[in-house]
């Protein structure tokens, strides 16, 4: 019996399919799309934002997932415009993969992508139904007109929100008390939410 043998087309070839810590200008290529990724993403975000968004925003994730596949992840930068715009995804697993990203970033010398790593993981663990750690996620009702902070994780030592986000939970909690200026909402207060604990353990390598 014969077996059949995979050819590459001619107008391909073989290095194309070199990852890029074999193909120095498929890597730059792939740095210098990962960028122009990150500031689409931004710049939908400035007001007036377009109504159409979200489905770029699926779009991004979906290039930055194929350009991970490739193993073009290698600079703190690249590192960074992943972990934003996987930060803006609709899902718990993409908030996930923010924090993954921020920590290799951080890992990479960028030490500034830690606070990336404790957004992440707060918006993770928040949509999880789990207490936030690093008290960075903050909610309101359309029709209520105040923000309370959503349920943290008592026993995650403040040391570690310096850490990690360079404020501690009476910043925190003063930023809340900032978003409800203006309104008689009065001294912060977190959210009456059911959410299960975050002890020691929940998320290895971090806590």
């Amino acid at each position: 019996m014969k077996q059949a043998l995979l050819q590459l087309s001619p107008a391909i070839g073989a290095d194309a399919y070199l990852p890029c810590d074999k193909d120095a200008a498929k890597q730059t290529a792939r740095s210098r799309e990962l960028q122009e990724i990150y500031a689409a993403d931004q710049a939908d975000r400035k007001p007036p934002s377009p109504p159409d968004f979200q489905e770029r925003d699926r779009k991004r994730r979906a290039r930055v997932g194929e350009i991970f596949g490739e193993g073009c992840l290698t600079s703190p930068a690249d590192y960074l415009a992943a972990a934003i715009v996987f930060q803006h995804g609709d899902r718990p697993d993409h908030f996930f993969q923010t924090f993954i990203f921020s920590m290799r970033g951080a890992q990479a010398g960028d030490t500034k992508q830690k606070r990336n790593m404790a957004l992440g993981i707060d918006r993770y663990l928040v949509n999880t139904n789990h207490r936030q750690l690093f008290a960075s996620q903050a909610f309101k009702q359309n029709s209520e007109p105040c923000f309370c902070m959503e349920p943290i994780e008592t026993t995650f030592p403040d040391s570690l929100r310096r850490e990690y986000m360079g404020v501690g939970i009476k910043d925190q909690l003063a930023w809340v008390d900032s978003l409800n200026k203006g309104t008689t909402c009065g001294a912060p207060k977190e959210c009456d939410h059911k959410l299960a604990p975050s002890p020691k353990g929940t998320v290895p390598g971090l806590w």
